[in-house]
């Protein structure tokens, strides 16, 4: 998990540590965190929604991420080889 989420993930647990959903009703961790009001307070669920969105933003960044880095490297080894031909010299394939 990344460091921008952990904070958020950890106050979550902490939040949901202190519902009723776990110290009454003894239920698991996973299980309380998709309850809502009354089972578990406005503000885990605030924090919750924060922490699936933070996880929604760094899932949909990463493959972007990576996708322009194979773009950048794919224009330059074209570039390279480009240079390479025009001047007549061989390029390994």
């Amino acid at each position: 998990m990344a460091k921008s989420c952990k904070g958020l993930a950890t106050e979550l647990v902490k939040c949901l540590s202190e519902s009723d959903c776990v110290k009454v009703e003894n239920r698991p961790y996973r299980e309380c965190a998709k309850e809502k009001s009354p089972h578990i307070s406005s503000e885990c669920v605030g924090l919750r929604e924060t922490y699936f969105n933070c996880k929604r933003g760094q899932a949909c960044f990463f493959p972007l991420y990576f996708l322009i880095i194979i773009i950048m490297c794919v224009c330059v080894c074209v570039c390279f080889s480009r240079n390479h031909y025009e001047k007549g010299e061989e390029v390994l394939h």
